[in-house]
This record gives structure tokens, sequence and C-alpha cells, in this order.
């Protein structure tokens, strides 16, 4: 019999643990890197404004992708604006609805051509992907950079997620801010320390009452979702159902709402005009010379024949009711011009050149016919290419469309809608009362279509019906209403560290890559509604 070996008894494991006291760490105690270089970026509706904060001013491009017929090749920012002919442009596209950027496929093209400017290498992995080229004189590394970018105010929390991941992966920045653009375009020295922006932009018009550069109550911020384009779509359905089809003539119509537009004062009056005056002999009344993108290819804004001859008899001093335009041609010869021509002729002569006759001289009244015969031929070439010229005629729709920021139901919008003057006040009106006073006597203008002739002048009128004598009313414009935001902003970038506006590429991956700019927020301090 074979014997069994007995059993092998197992050891017993004994596990020792050593307790190791940590600290819990937050994502604003990370170590961070300062940036070497900061680059703002104001992103319009309509234009973009970016540079570096060392910048005195900032660089502007259309925030829009087009491209050429046959061509695959994208027209991005300035690019556009090299096109001489706007009407060959194909599919123009804006990133910008309701000043929020929506289409981030197309935003993303504008921001490659801001850091193509800008000398910014592009990362080779992402301009792969996006079938880039190399750009030669890019010198500068995005990963030494931040980025500050102005968004408007509630914008939703999903496109900051998705702006953070563009300019965190395929732009390798390591740094990336936001603020709102209200805040940054508030009063720079105010006496009462506060200011209510009213910020009139592309696609809207926002109501931001602040007090020492932050927003007084969240819950007073007022929207109207009327802005320029707004106004220029309007027009352009009214130019193209009366006079010419310009129904894709978006530059075209760009350029004639910002040279003939304005608000009128006295807009019952100036409608009585259009009723008893003939149309060109209104005050009001202008031509826009079209251009035929072969001799010209920008348009421009004259008088109508009737003002014309008017101002033309102002500046002799005569009066337009008895003169007539067959002896204006006489009138305007005189003694002078013959003596003028005597002096060249004798000049001629001594240099050893022959006459115009050879051996006769002329007379003063051969001088005198030649002369008026070259004048009406000239006028007659004149008339002429007047008579080619495309002309759109502008008379009342140069202040009944902008009337629409004060009366939004001519536009066909619910009458229930507040206007501007009404949007202020119940801004105003929902802050607390110790705020009133100072924010009616520190309302700021700013936007592109704060720009509008008269809007000073009439939005006091409208708001002194509004709040009465209880308080002093004070508007302020700038002449530089356009680069307001991007100038605060740069301001904020230079006086404020930049951990406080900014998040690293550390605090967004420990943050599952969502939600880092949480921080920003007004809530916990940080400029961002």
């Amino acid at each position: 019999m074979v014997q069994a070996e007995p059993p092998v008894k197992k050891r017993k494991r004994t596990t020792t643990t050593v307790k190791i006291k940590t600290e819990p760490t937050t994502m604003s105690s990370l170590p961070t890197t300062a940036p070497t270089r900061i680059l703002v970026i104001d992103n319009g509706g309509d234009s973009i404004k970016f540079g570096w904060m060392t910048d005195k001013e900032p660089r502007t491009m259309p925030n829009l992708t087009a491209r050429l017929p046959q061509q695959w090749t994208i027209l991005a920012g300035d690019l556009v604006q090299e096109v001489q002919n706007p009407t060959q442009l194909l599919h123009p596209t804006r990133s910008m609805e309701r000043s929020f950027p929506v289409n981030l496929g197309n935003q993303i093209q504008v921001w490659k051509r801001v850091l193509d400017v800008l000398h910014v290498a592009i990362p080779l992995a992402t301009a792969q992907v996006f079938g880039w080229k190399k750009n030669p004189e890019a010198v500068l590394a995005p990963q030494q950079c931040a980025i500050l970018l102005t968004v408007p105010p509630f914008c939703p929390r999903v496109l900051l997620d998705q702006i953070t991941t563009i300019w965190m992966e395929d732009f390798q920045f390591a740094h990336v801010g936001f603020v709102t653009a209200s805040l940054c375009a508030v009063q720079p020295h105010s006496t009462y320390q506060t200011c209510c922006v009213v910020d009139l932009g592309w696609s809207q018009t926002t109501v931001v009452p602040t007090f020492q550069k932050r927003i007084i109550q969240e819950s007073a911020l007022r929207r109207m979702a009327i802005g320029g384009r707004q106004l220029q779509q309007i027009w352009k359905y009214q130019a193209s159902y009366r006079q010419w089809n310009l129904m894709d003539q978006d530059f075209l119509l760009q350029q004639i709402f910002e040279e003939t537009a304005f608000l009128s004062l006295q807009f019952n009056h100036d409608m009585k005009i259009a009723q008893t005056i003939p149309a060109g002999r209104r005050p009001y009344d202008r031509e826009f010379v079209l251009p035929d993108y072969q001799t010209t290819f920008k348009g421009h804004v004259q008088l109508p024949p009737f003002l014309r001859r008017e101002a033309e008899l102002k500046a002799m001093g005569k009066v337009s009711e008895d003169d007539d335009d067959d002896s204006e041609e006489d009138d305007d010869f005189n003694e002078q011009d013959a003596e003028e021509e005597d002096e060249d002729f004798d000049a001629n002569l001594e240099d050893g050149n022959d006459s115009p006759d050879d051996d006769e001289e002329e007379t003063l009244e051969q001088i005198k016919e030649r002369l008026l015969v070259q004048r009406q031929e000239e006028e007659r070439r004149r008339r002429e290419a007047e008579a080619q010229q495309q002309i759109l005629n502008v008379s009342v729709e140069c202040f009944a469309i902008p009337e629409t920021l004060f009366r939004p139901s001519d536009a066909g919008l619910p009458a229930e809608w507040a206007n501007l003057p009404e949007t202020i006040h119940q801004s105003i009106e929902a802050c607390p009362v110790l705020y009133r006073a100072a924010l009616y006597r520190s309302i700021r203008l700013v936007g592109g279509l704060s720009q509008l002739p008269n809007l000073k002048e009439r939005l006091e009128q409208e708001l002194r019906c509004l709040v009465g004598c209880r308080y002093e009313i004070e508007i302020e414009t700038s002449e530089t209403a356009t680069i307001d935001a991007w100038l605060g902003a740069k301001q904020l970038s230079i006086e404020t560290p930049f951990e406080n506006w900014s998040f690293s590429r550390m605090e967004w991956e420990q943050s599952f890559k969502k939600g880092a700019w949480a921080r920003l927020l007004a809530s916990s301090g940080g400029r961002l509604v």
C-alpha cells in the first residue's frame, strides 16, 4: 500500500495598510503656467473684432464664409471682402443667430482665418482633418497662448462646452476664458460707478444694468429681438417689391442702410411731408447709384436732380424759382475764362507752337463760342452717363424702417412687444430702488446700430415720457461704439490675473471636459452671466 502524503498547511497572508492623509485639491489651486500671449476676440454677429492684449485697436473682418462659383475653396473673413463683385459669391453663411454661435462648423473657418492673420500655427492633426494648408508665416505656438472670448448674456451652456472643445482640442490653446460682452462695454469713468449698457447689435438688443462693472441683478436683464439684421431685411423686401430686386444683395443693402438711415425726431410731420410734396423734392429724398460691376464696384449716394439744382443755386446766391436750366450755361461763362484762353494762346506762340488756326488769332467771341460748345458736349455726356445708371430712390424708408425700434408693430411684430424705451425702462425699474436714479443718469449706447443719427435725442424724448420728472436722464454714445466690448475685454485681461477670467487645460481635463467654465460665472465671482 502506498502511504498518502500529509496535507500541506496553507499559510495565512497578513497585509498591513498604511493610512496617508491627503488634502482635497481644487481646480483653482492646480499649478498653471502663465501664457506668453493673450488673444482677445469679440465674436459679433456681423463682424469679428480680434487682436492681442498689447494692441491699441482691434482688427475687424466679416464673420461669414462664402465661395466662388466652380470652386471648392472656402473664403472666410477678410477674404470675402477681396472679391470685387459680391454677386459672384455663392452660399454666404453667417455663424451667428440671435447673437449665439450656432453654426460652429462655419465659425471654426473664421477663427482659423483669424489665427492665420495673427501668424498662430495650426496643429498638424487639425489641419489634416479640415483639409487646411500649412501657413508658412505661422511662428507662434498656440500651446503658449490664452484666449478671452466675449459672449452674449445667458449663452447656452452646451455652446460654451463646444467652444471650449474647439479651442482646447482643435487649436491647442493653453487657457480659455469667457466674459459677457455687455459687461465689457460699460462706461469707463462713471461718477456713480453704475452703467446701463444698451447693446444695439446685429441680431438683437440687450439691456444690462451694472454696478462696478458687474451685473446688479440677473432678473433685470432685458432683450429685444430687433437688431441691424432685421432692419436690413425689412428694407430689402421693401426695395425689391417697389423698385429693384435686391434679395441677394446683402452687402449692398448694408451700405445703403449705413449711409442713408436715420431716426426722425418728428415722425408724423415727416410723413405728412411725403403726402404733400412729390417724390424727389422732399428734403430727405436721396438717390443711391447702384454699381454696374464693370466700371464701378461700389455704390454712392447723391441728391435728386431737383434738390441738387436747388443746392447749386443756393450756393451761387440765386433763387431757384426765377432761374431756368437753359440760361444757366450762359451765366456760368465770364470774361475771366476768355482771358485765360488768351494767355494760353500767347504762351504757345512764345514756345514756337502754331496757333489752332495757324494764321488767324481767335477773337473773344470765338473763344466764348468754342467754350460753350465744349461745355454743352460735356453736359450731354454727363446726362447720357446718368441715363445709363441704375438708381435706387430712397425716400421715407430711410427713417420709417429704423422707426421699428420704437414701433415694433409697424414691422408686423406683436403689439404687446416692448419697444426700445420701454425695454430700458423695464430693466431699470427691475433693479433695487437705490440704483435707479444713478442708472438713468448713466445710460450708454454701444453696438453698430447705436450710430444711427438722432437716436440719442429720440431716445431721450421717449424715455422722458415714461420716467417723468422723477429722475434725470443722461444718455452717452461713443465714437468707438462698435469696438467698446473688445476694448473692455482687453482692459480686463490687463488689470485682472488670467486665473480669474480663464481656466487651464488641466482644469478642463479634470472636469471631464465639461463645465470648466462654471468657475467664471457671476455667481462664483466671475464676469460670465
